[in-house]
């Protein structure tokens, strides 16, 4: 079975939930695995937003860091900066891993020798469902 993960950072939930929501949907529905699906156990739902909950001993750089050397397929949400999500990006080039970026715009990623080697597909909120139907 194929595997993804999917990056998101908990700073940018409010908006990147609802496209966290469609990627999780999109690859279950494509034959996708979830490598570590921890909204499940670190989510809470008030007032129709979504709030962050640490899970008890739970390491999500490890749980991360494994994922990311494991999955099939790799996606990094970035809505706005977060050291959360470009330390597992980095990780990821760094061990030369094709990753999903999906940004508001491509000057986020600038510094980052790997976008232009192809290891990373930069995509926009904007556009990034039709092209994930053409990348899958």
């Amino acid at each position: 079975m194929k595997t993804v993960f999917i990056a998101s950072g908990i700073k940018n939930l409010n908006y990147e939930y609802e496209h966290l929501q469609w990627l999780r949907l999109f690859f279950l529905s494509n034959g996708y695995h979830l490598s570590e699906d921890w909204i499940n156990h670190s989510l809470n739902i008030r007032n129709n937003k979504p709030y962050f909950k640490t899970a008890p001993n739970f390491d999500y750089m490890k749980v991360a860091t494994e994922a990311i050397q494991s999955s099939d397929k790799l996606v990094f949400l970035l809505s706005s900066p977060s050291t959360f999500t470009f330390t597992l990006l980095r990780y990821a080039l760094y061990k030369e891993r094709e990753a999903i970026v999906i940004c508001k715009n491509k000057t986020m990623l600038k510094g980052l020798k790997h976008i232009k080697e192809g290891i990373v597909v930069p995509l926009t909120f904007g556009t990034y469902q039709q092209t994930m139907k053409e990348l899958v």
